[in-house]
């Protein structure tokens, strides 16, 4: 979900990248699920530590600005919805 293209990139492929994205994304969330038997509710609860472990990783700056605001945007919802941990 989280990986990047350089910086260079045009908006035509961009455009093509995130959508396709987007689709290979809930193709494997959905197959996922269908193999596993884990609802959706319980893969979307590990996104946040997922995404927060991989911070620590070797990472281009890009995709932990990205990882970073998706971590942000979830503690966010968290606040929202008075969701205690």
């Amino acid at each position: 979900m989280s990986g990047t293209l350089p910086e260079d990139t045009g908006p035509v492929i961009r455009t093509g990248f995130e959508t396709a994205r987007e689709s290979l994304v809930e193709y494997y969330i959905h197959h996922y699920m269908q193999l596993s038997g884990i609802t959706r509710v319980a893969i979307e609860s590990w996104m946040l530590p997922d995404a927060a472990a991989r911070l620590d990783e070797d990472l281009p700056a890009q995709e932990v600005e990205q990882l970073l605001k998706f971590v942000q945007e979830r503690i966010r919802r968290l606040d929202e919805s008075n969701y205690i941990i």
